[in-house]
């Protein structure tokens, strides 16, 4: 990036000496990673008179993708080269042009970067434009925009944008008429390279002269969308003789974002009388075609000014929508507030976070801790959780074989099923913050509900089952482990750790099954860490994925065992790198009723060590079957081969 960036500034002075060029009429296109470049150079160099980033943009780090993949731990990139660092000081006319389904770069990226610019922009996301170079400079848009610039301004712009009562409408400022517009929405989320857009006609009307607005009804179920208007091009034909199109002129990009704080009404806490400080967490969730970004955290209106704070580093991505949670510590300090028995201390916590258009918009939650001597509540027969008055900074026991049911939303300090059994199967969500464990003669079932897992560890010596329900971590700047003698066992709905760079270790050295369900793991996985540990998968109804898998290197000591049911078996999608040098492989056919097939049992993007041949076990097929496992790492595949 640094030798790109110069070097595109020295082809600019270049340019500029020749007596036949227009020294102050020399613009930039770039297109794909030109298009970054251009991102980048439009804020280091003032001399040029347009620029034109074609698909690639700034702030890459959080496209769910390949480019995020590799930039999202990338410090140096993040702080030095991306283009967000830059594109604020440029003052550069520029057009964002892109495809519709552009499907390397996303939506949002771009509309981060174009919003942080400080420059006139223009936009025109194209239907129909694919991914490439000839296709980007045979459009007309860069041309009429690069002549109409350099006779005063862009022919066109995007003046304003509002959404209200369920009608998105925007306003363009027009040198040429427009000759007709159109709302295009998605009702997706995740990666918007894989987004499907539906396009609906939109009303048109000029008035005052050159002024154009817009409109079109948003479908309640909308998660983005934007508004194009047409019009003819300056020029019948292009540079190359093609006949031109209209020209397109976008709208902003919008997403439609909601962000709430949980539990309500209100964070209550309890604060042990024997610390000086205490944590608790409250639950960010938000629903969102892809991210949202938190920029602060902040406490205010509090009963005793300085005794609390938020200690999470930030800003902090949050990548995970509802019904995934995120948890937001809040600290308490008594040495400040001098709390005795009983008494309370009140604030309210706000939570900032940014839209793509970089304005700030927040949530707040109410919070009151109290001062106690005993937090422990025992539940040592059977009865609903509501039949004990439980706080926040509570530490929870089931034993003597209790049976107990989860019949409203909770948050504790720590929770452990020792002898007993606790049900989530009512709808209800439970947070614990600091400690969880299951004991041998435990048993926690998330069958209707979702289970907040915050603890870096979680001992299983019983057995874990997720039913239906959905257990949660939020692995952004953390690791976490699962250990134990017991069973932690997914047969449907979701168990679910996001969030997750290399750094951040999802260790699980217990027996893992998953026979349903979605299974959705990142950081970097690593099974079986200094202990003999089963990752099994069982039939081929579930999902799973591991965002990175390593199981290489002296101390791992883990086996990845694939139990065929009549049809076959899921396989585990690895997006990021893999490595399965001291990895151990079992396949059992015993239930395959099938004939000849192949089964991808791991793939990844990038696959470093193959499991040793010596390691690798099959059985149970019929005898009549030629059974074999072939490990590619050009295709970055280990596959099961029936023939």
């Amino acid at each position: 990036m640094y030798h790109a960036s110069a070097d595109t500034i020295l082809a600019h002075s270049l340019l500029a000496s020749l007596p036949e060029v227009r020294a102050d009429q020399v613009g930039v296109m770039g297109i794909s990673w030109g298009g970054v470049i251009v991102s980048t150079v439009m804020g280091l160099d003032d001399r040029i008179a347009f620029a034109i980033p074609t698909y690639g943009n700034g702030h890459k780090y959080d496209i769910p993708n390949y480019f995020g993949a590799a930039l999202e731990s990338h410090e140096l990139y993040r702080e030095v080269w991306d283009p967000m660092n830059w594109i604020e000081s440029s003052q550069t006319p520029a057009l964002w042009l892109t495809g519709l389904e552009e499907n390397n770069f996303s939506h949002d990226s771009q509309a981060s970067t174009y919003h942080q610019a400080s420059g006139p922009k223009m936009v025109a996301v194209v239907p129909e434009l694919g991914h490439g170079h000839a296709v980007a400079w045979e459009r007309p848009e860069p041309y009429d925009f690069a002549d109409s610039v350099l006779a005063g301004e862009a022919w066109g712009v995007n003046s304003a944008l509002n959404l209200s009562a369920g009608v998105a409408e925007a306003e363009f400022i027009s040198a040429r008429p427009l000759s007709s517009a159109e709302l295009i929405y998605s009702t997706d989320a995740g990666w918007t390279g894989d987004f499907t857009w539906t396009t609906l006609s939109a009303s048109l009307s000029e008035g005052p002269a050159g002024v154009w607005t817009a409109s079109a009804e948003l479908p309640s179920d909308a998660t983005a969308w934007l508004i194009n208007a047409y019009a003819p091009s300056s020029d019948p034909s292009d540079a190359y003789g093609y006949a031109s199109p209209e020209v397109v002129l976008s709208s902003s990009y919008q997403e439609v974002i909601n962000v709430s704080l949980s539990p309500q009404p209100a964070l209550s806490l309890g604060h042990p009388l024997a610390s000086e400080r205490s944590i608790g967490a409250l639950q960010v969730s938000f629903t969102a075609p892809s991210y949202i970004e938190i920029v602060d955290v902040v406490v205010h209106s509090e009963s005793h000014p300085g005794a609390f704070c938020s200690p999470r580093e930030l800003p902090l991505t949050l990548k995970s929508p509802a019904p995934s949670q995120h948890s937001l510590e809040l600290s308490f300090d008594n040495t400040i507030a001098g709390l005795q028995e009983t008494e309370v201390a009140t604030a309210t916590v706000s939570v900032l976070w940014a839209r793509l258009d970089g304005l700030v918009e927040e949530v707040s939650l109410p919070v009151q801790v109290t001062a106690r001597t005993s937090f422990e509540v025992v539940y040592d027969v059977s009865a609903p959780w509501s039949s004990q008055t439980v706080y926040a900074g509570d530490q929870v026991t089931i034993t003597n074989a209790a049976e107990v049911e989860l019949d409203l939303d909770q948050s504790v300090s720590q929770l452990h099923v020792t002898d007993g059994r606790l049900s989530l199967n009512s709808g209800h969500s439970l947070s614990v913050a600091t400690q969880l464990s299951v004991g041998a003669q435990g048993q926690l079932e998330v069958s209707d509900g979702t289970l907040y897992h915050s603890p870096s560890s979680l001992p299983v010596n019983g057995h874990l089952l997720v039913n239906g329900g959905t257990i949660n971590s939020d692995m952004a700047g953390y690791s976490r482990g699962i250990s134990g003698s017991g069973l932690l066992e997914l047969t449907s709905g979701a168990l679910s750790f996001t969030g997750g760079v290399p750094q951040n270790t999802l260790d699980l050295n217990v027996h893992t099954r998953i026979s349903g369900g979605v299974a959705a793991l990142s950081g970097q996985v690593r099974i079986g860490l200094n202990a003999p540990t089963i990752f099994e998968v069982v039939g081929d109804e579930a999902q799973l994925s591991m965002v990175r898998l390593n199981m290489g290197g002296t101390i791992n000591k883990g086996t990845l065992r694939f139990v065929l049911n009549e049809t076959g078996v899921s396989g585990i999608t690895v997006p990021g790198w893999m490595n399965l040098g001291a990895a151990k492989l079992e396949v059992d056919g015993s239930a395959y009723q099938g004939g000849p097939a192949s089964f991808v049992l791991v793939n990844s993007n990038n696959l470093t060590a193959l499991i040793p041949s010596s390691d690798i076990s099959i059985s149970g097929f019929d005898p009549a079957l030629t059974v074999s496992i072939d490990q590619n790492s050009a295709d970055d595949w280990v596959r099961l081969v029936i023939e």
